[in-house]
């Protein structure tokens, strides 16, 4: 096992000072939310938390790296007078301290969390919380004050020191909410109040993947420093910012702003790991020494490679490797145009740590967006599975943590052995989509179909009792595709309810499907003129959808009673086909890849129609 760098336990740990946001945000501006350094106000707390939350998410499409393009106006270099010195020396000894005191609370209650997975107090939190109001309210320079002030807090090595001990503390918050210390209902109530998301939470699942969202956002948050070319980016800021990337590149392709902020992790990773490496030691570690130079004294220490490279994920504490996350986001910049150099980074940041798994996660989950023929989805559905495996074969090392959700069994259900999975990057979701796919290969024999489609549903299961995987309406839309590959109808129509319930945060594409899937249920339970008038409903709402008018056609073709009822489908059909074949048949960008595969099922459709019609053996009426 290679020693690693600890990120809650190492005496330097969780130095996290983003600049990500620093072209665009004074975060002095937030310190007024805080007035009193004696009380915990936890609602103040959240309240910061929603303000940089809010705005990350507002700024996301942005190009918030103009601040390495610009040459940003330089000062002389500005000194505290002696009694300014002592005081903030200070306030940094009393940071160290109650970090101190948090550090050693800390160590004590981890150690019985991690043998029992019992709860930790809900007075670390409250240390966590008292520290950054501490900050906030106390030590950061305010809005109001001289932007000189902020200058120089941030670019003394006092400054930074202390900067440096609320960035472990942000991110100790964040590992407390992936790694689930506390009861939900005790520590979340305080961070609960999430202004942003619009109307109410769909479930705790939902809730819990949004606040961990928020924490670790929050991260990777640091303020300007007025008149000054001077970024005090870290190593931590790295490691938070490529946790954000990771958790933000499942679902395809990303925005152009989000875009430029892998491009910049990816260019300062060789420029941190420099300054790093030869950093400045100091004999006296409250020597107040301003920072222009970018020497990194208050680091305190020089960082081997190894030490730079290798340090413990926040969700699994099993060791990573910088240089090969480095390489996956890197990978990511040529999808989809060069699908060939996508993959030989994934394999190169594969070769630099076999074990990297989100590198294997992301490669499984980025497959189902790769444009590829129809003859070759069955060969792609076999390799995520075998990623997938792979990927959960490595976390098998690490000791499984606590899940404070109630595990909840349908009558006649089993519970089945855990197998440790990433909470909110499911593994067991992936190859429950592989499966669903090789459910649906076509000219399957139906034991073969239906053996799919029901390990879909088992790996389903495993998400819903071991993680902490949101079940929103993607999710239900796949699990119900799976009991319709298994004709439990029933099921599958409850789980596109759920889809209709979620169906204004989904893309079109999407529910359309999950209403003509509920459609074929329904048929199949004998519902099919109740099916009808639902669909022309659905037709005007979505504008004529060519989806739901060929599953129209399906629903009368159920209904027809004769042979002369299935004449007049067919001429439906046929004129159908007609449109879709007009050169200036226009529909969404999205849909027209489908076009192909709708002409093809018309007119299959169209030939059993005329076989049945032709045929004298078949009665004229039923």
């Amino acid at each position: 096992m290679k020693k690693v760098v600890s990120l809650f336990l190492e005496t330097n740990l969780f130095k996290r000072n983003n600049s990500t946001m620093k072209t665009h945000l004074n975060t002095s501006a937030l310190s007024k939310l805080n007035n009193n350094k004696h009380s915990l106000n936890t609602s103040s707390f959240n309240s910061l938390s929603i303000k940089l939350n809010k705005y990350f998410h507002n700024n996301l499409c942005t190009n918030f790296f103009d601040f390495f393009n610009t040459q940003q106006p330089i000062e002389s270099v500005i000194e505290y007078s002696y009694e300014e010195t002592k005081k903030i020396t200070e306030k940094l000894q009393y940071m160290e301290y109650l970090y101190k005191e948090l550090e050693i609370q800390l160590r004590i209650e981890y150690s019985n969390f991690v043998k029992t997975g019992e709860i930790m107090s809900p007075e670390l939190f409250k240390m966590m919380i008292y520290i950054l109001e501490y900050f906030f309210a106390v030590i950061e320079p305010k809005e109001s004050s001289d932007p000189k002030e902020s200058k120089l807090f941030y670019t003394s090595s006092i400054g930074l020191k202390i900067w440096d001990i609320v960035a472990k503390v942000k991110l100790l918050l964040v590992k407390s909410i992936i790694q689930e210390w506390f009861i939900m209902d005790v520590y979340m109530e305080k961070l609960r109040r999430l202004e942003y998301i619009p109307g109410e939470l769909e479930n705790d699942r939902i809730y819990f993947s949004r606040t961990f969202d928020m924490c670790l956002m929050n991260s990777t948050v640091t303020p300007s420093i007025p008149m000054s070319s001077f970024v005090p980016y870290t190593r931590e800021i790295l490691i938070s910012s490529i946790y954000v990337i990771i958790y933000h590149l499942k679902g395809g392709q990303m925005g152009d702003g989000f875009v430029n902020y892998m491009k910049e992790i990816v260019r300062e990773y060789p420029i941190i790991k420099e300054r790093y490496l030869n950093a400045k030691i100091v004999e006296d570690k409250y020597q107040m020494i301003y920072e222009q130079d970018k020497e990194f004294t208050f680091l305190e220490k020089k960082y081997s490679e190894h030490e730079f490279d290798w340090f413990e994920d926040l969700e699994t504490n099993l060791p990573l490797n910088l240089n090969s996350l480095i390489k996956l986001i890197e990978a990511y910049l040529y999808f989809p145009q060069d699908i060939n150099r996508f993959n030989e980074l994934l394999d190169e940041s594969l070769r630099i740590d076999p074990n990297n798994f989100y590198t294997l996660f992301i490669k499984a989950n980025y497959a189902r967006f790769t444009p590829i023929n129809d003859d070759k989805v069955t060969e792609l559905a076999i390799e995520v599975k075998e990623l997938c495996e792979r990927g959960l074969e490595i976390l098998k090392e690490a000791k499984p943590l606590p899940l404070r959700e109630e595990i909840k069994l349908e009558e006649g259900e089993v519970l089945p052995e855990r197998k440790n999975d990433l909470k909110l990057n499911s593994f067991h979701y992936e190859i429950a989509t592989a499966n669903i796919v090789l459910a649906g290969a076509p000219g399957l024999a139906n034991d073969i179909r239906h053996s799919y489609a029901k390990k879909a549903i088992e790996e389903f299961q495993l998400v819903e009792l071991f993680t902490r995987f949101p079940l929103d309406g993607n999710y239900y839309f796949l699990k119900g595709n799976a009991f319709l590959g298994l004709e439990m109808y029933e099921q599958a129509v409850r789980c596109y309810q759920y889809v209709d319930k979620y169906s204004s945060k989904l893309p079109k594409e999407t529910v359309i499907d999950a209403i003509a899937n509920f459609c074929n249920c329904l048929v199949a339970m004998g519902y099919s003129q109740m099916c009808l008038e639902e669909l022309d409903k659905y037709i005007e709402q979505y504008e004529g959808d060519i989806r739901l008018r060929l599953e129209k056609l399906y629903v009368e073709e159920a209904l027809c009673k004769s042979k002369a009822e299935l004449a007049i489908v067919k001429e439906k059909y046929i004129n159908m086909v007609a449109e879709l074949s007009n050169p200036n048949f226009k529909t969404t960008d999205e849909n027209i890849l489908y076009v192909p595969r709708w002409l093809g099922n018309a007119k299959v459709r169209i030939a059993e129609l005329e076989s049945i019609i032709s045929d004298p053996l078949v009665a004229e009426s039923w």
